[in-house]
């Protein structure tokens, strides 16, 4: 009884790792995918980019004098036409998921409590098979004790009819022996 006790405890446990296991390789794999870098257009918030840039300081439009207005337009324009003549970089990921391992080492340790259940299952069995042989051949031994001691039984009550017959034609051959003297 302990070892069924013990055997449901272990497969219980087992099953229940194999399932968490599971459900954490399928929340892994939806994670699976490398996040894009906000930027301006998507960017609602000062705090959404990871790349954050500290505030400027107001300045008042009076104290910008009209040379200072003609060289930021001459250099806005400059800066423009520069920047239609770059190319445009690629976009990189803001994240790239890396449990790429995490994933590959939780299959691995599934596939070994899959296999240690397996195990355990093929082992409980095997027990199960070996005791019901032992008691199927018990059953069958104590079937053919019974039948002998019936058939022993039998024998010895003929026996001990066949003694009181005896003893009584003894008997009687005695008492007809002792009247014919």
């Amino acid at each position: 009884k302990t070892e069924a006790a013990d055997y449901l405890v272990l497969h219980k446990d087992l099953g229940e790792s194999v399932d968490a296991l599971d459900r954490a390789i399928k929340l892994l794999k939806k994670q699976d995918f490398d996040r894009p870098q906000a930027n301006k257009s998507n960017a609602t918030d000062a705090g959404e980019g990871l790349l954050q840039l500290p505030q400027a300081q107001a300045v008042s439009f009076a104290e910008i004098s009209d040379a200072d207005w003609q060289l930021a337009g001459k250099a806005l324009e400059y800066a423009n036409a520069l920047e239609k003549q770059l190319p445009t970089p690629p976009p990189v990921d803001a994240y790239e998921f890396q449990s790429g391992g995490v994933i590959d080492m939780l299959s691995n340790l599934q596939e070994k409590f899959v296999k240690e259940k397996r195990s355990v299952e093929d082992a409980e069995m095997q027990k199960k098979q070996a005791y019901e042989m032992l008691m199927g051949s018990l059953k069958i031994e104590i079937d053919q004790h019974q039948t002998a001691m019936e058939k022993k039984t039998t024998f010895k009550n003929a026996a001990d009819a066949d003694k009181t017959a005896a003893e009584n034609t003894r008997s009687e051959v005695i008492t007809e022996k002792a009247a014919d003297q």
